[in-house]
């Protein structure tokens, strides 16, 4: 495995759980608020 392709994995996989980690934020502030 090259070392462009690991950074790609590691970029995507940062990215997926940043997304995940924001939307459950996001859920839990609703939650909260509402």
């Amino acid at each position: 495995m090259r070392h462009e392709a690991r950074d790609q994995v590691a970029v995507m996989a940062f990215s997926a759980v940043a997304s995940c980690g924001l939307a459950l934020l996001l859920m839990l502030l609703v939650q909260v608020a509402g």
